[in-house]
């Protein structure tokens, strides 16, 4: 079955792949992949490591693939591994990952709770506008490569491709503040370690 073995090496860019070359079949088939709407499989066939980082990482596959996207985290098995609960009693753990999808792109959930999933929304949602701005705030953005950024950089904000993002630690100010989020434990830990 599908949850025996997964194994992924970047999760996010291996189902973005995926999904890209889906569309492409749609587009050869004669179909309007325009009107089609992406959903990365959170649970399906994937470890807890992989929902997590495609979880975190739903803006930047939207960005790539161009159209809207909908993620169904409801009562996963990945959520229950997270918080022990068992399947009937992890709606709280879904609305949680329903705030952080919309937080991070997710233009709609699927959910078992429908009124609890629009109240996590809105609260996902509202954190976007309200951190949108960012005054005061001098970001540098770095990541392994030109196109895991998005089209569009916000305003205020420095994108850094290089292929060793723990070697550009030492140039960074005294005073800065750093929130690492990467797709591979190994990263955060070597760029935890040089940071510290």
């Amino acid at each position: 079955t599908m949850q025996a073995h997964p194994t992924y090496g970047d999760v996010v860019a291996e189902v973005t792949t995926f999904l890209a070359q889906r569309l492409a079949a749609l587009r050869a088939a004669g179909a309007a992949p325009d009107r089609a709407w992406v959903d990365p499989g959170l649970g399906f066939g994937k470890r807890l490591a992989d929902n997590l980082a495609l979880l975190a990482e739903l803006g930047w596959l939207r960005e790539r693939l161009g159209l809207p996207l909908l993620v169904g985290p409801s009562r996963k098995s990945f959520l229950g591994a997270l918080t022990g609960d068992p399947t009937h009693d992890r709606d709280r753990a879904t609305l949680a990952a329903c705030a952080v999808a919309a937080f991070v792109g997710a233009d709609a959930v699927r959910v078992h709770d429908v009124e609890g999933a629009v109240r996590a929304v809105a609260v996902g949602r509202a954190l976007v506008a309200v951190l949108a701005p960012l005054p005061g705030f001098a970001i540098t953005w770095v990541d392994v490569a030109a196109d895991r950024f998005p089209s569009t950089i916000p305003e205020g904000v420095t994108a850094i491709p290089v292929s060793d993002p723990a070697a550009l630690v030492p140039h960074a100010p005294t005073t800065a503040e750093h929130l690492v989020l990467t797709y591979s434990h190994a990263l955060d830990l070597e760029l935890c370690h040089r940071l510290l």
